[in-house]
């Protein structure tokens, strides 16, 4: 990934994917400069950074960073004009995540200057962002519609190391082709199961379909305390967007 505070050393290659950082990176200082020399043009501080830095394409995930109003709704999203309504589970008041529209168009083998702009009950504040075309997937993406305990009467409430169903539409036809994946906010940072280096979460095929899974929450997980505690669950399927849903997860011991 472009990251503006590695130096380049002598001889290596510049990616475009460096130079857009740089490019979009002064062209935003710039307008922000030229916003103080017009005494503030009603612009405010409120958008850090993005991920992926620089470049995207079209029918991803975007990453605002930055201070936001809650429930992400409150805020006012656009990117090249077009307003964002639908925010991934694991944003809050530090971070916005959305699908950027696959609708704007972005010329074949090109790319598109946009720009991401962000209102909320502070003011507003806004970057410029290169889009690239979108890529193709073979598959549709994946969407959870519930997730349950099928040994606690079906409760919403997933258990450390407990059985767990997900139901929705479009899971791989082969059950074990499924990634699941639990997302958690600790502080500042995000814990994701299973770890690198662990293996993915084991799924009954025998009672999975493509519109339901069933599976073993990882176990142990010693970053949450005793309780319940918020957390994202994923299910990626191929190339296509990953479906997600909020989730309440419960650690007993």
């Amino acid at each position: 990934m472009a990251d503006l505070n590695t130096p380049v050393r002598p001889g290596q290659v510049i990616s475009s994917e460096l130079f857009n950082l740089f490019r979009t990176t002064l062209n935003d200082a710039l307008q922000r400069l030229s916003n103080l020399e017009q005494g503030g043009g009603g612009t405010t501080t409120i958008i850090d950074h993005l991920d992926p830095p620089s470049q995207l394409p079209v029918g991803q995930i975007l990453t605002i960073f930055g201070a936001f109003d809650f429930p992400p709704p409150a805020n006012t999203v656009t990117v090249d004009g077009n307003p964002i309504t639908t925010f991934r589970p694991e944003s809050n008041n530090l971070k916005l995540l959305f699908i950027v529209p696959s609708t704007i168009t972005v010329p074949p083998n090109g790319t598109k200057s946009a720009v991401v702009q962000v209102q909320t009950s502070r003011g507003k504040d806004q970057r410029t962002y290169l889009l690239l075309p979108g890529i193709p997937s073979s598959v549709p993406p994946p969407s959870i519609t519930s997730v349950g305990d099928p040994d606690n009467s079906n409760s919403p409430t997933l258990r450390v190391a407990g059985r767990a169903r997900i139901t929705g539409t479009n899971f791989a036809a082969n059950p074990t082709d499924n990634i699941i994946r639990l997302k958690f906010q600790i502080g500042l940072n995000q814990v994701i199961y299973p770890k690198q280096g662990q293996p993915a979460l084991a799924i009954d095929a025998g009672q999975s379909s493509v519109t339901q899974i069933m599976f073993t929450m990882p176990s142990p997980i010693t970053e949450i305390g005793l309780g319940t505690s918020p957390a994202t669950l994923e299910v990626q399927v191929g190339t296509a967007i990953p479906g997600a849903l909020g989730v309440t997860v419960l650690r007993v011991t």
